[in-house]
């Protein structure tokens, strides 16, 4: 089996649906400030994290059901980079007091105790 060289693919750094723009029918990804070599997983588990978060968990699974049937990632590798994505999330919240809303706290929580990379002892 050929090892992948992840690190050599450029990836967006902050790839979510607010940095998404839509004009008839056609889609274009903006704000690059983040861009640098990574792997492809770390961009998508960011966006599923921030649906999660922002959106909810149904709507982040069958994002991800795509994610993962389109580009033959397993579940398993996935949900490390999600793990990845989440303590990003709770980093970014220490130092710049994110957007919350009610349930936010309890869903990130939900989060750290669904993903086995993860405890609710982070939060």
């Amino acid at each position: 089996m050929e090892v992948q060289r992840w690190n050599k693919i450029v990836i967006h750094g902050d790839y979510n649906l607010g940095n998404i723009l839509e004009s008839d029918g056609k889609y274009t990804i903006i704000d690059w400030t983040n861009v640098q070599l990574g792997d492809p997983r770390y961009d998508i588990a960011w966006s599923i994290i921030l649906i999660w978060i922002y959106v909810s968990e149904k709507y982040s699974s069958t994002y991800r059901s795509e994610f993962i049937t389109m580009n033959n990632y397993t579940a398993n590798e996935l949900e490390k980079f999600e793990a990845i994505a989440c303590l990003r999330w709770i980093l970014l919240n220490r130092i710049a007091n994110l957007p919350k809303r009610h349930n936010t706290i309890s869903t990130v929580r939900t989060i750290l105790m669904k993903n086995k990379y993860l405890n609710e002892g982070l939060l």
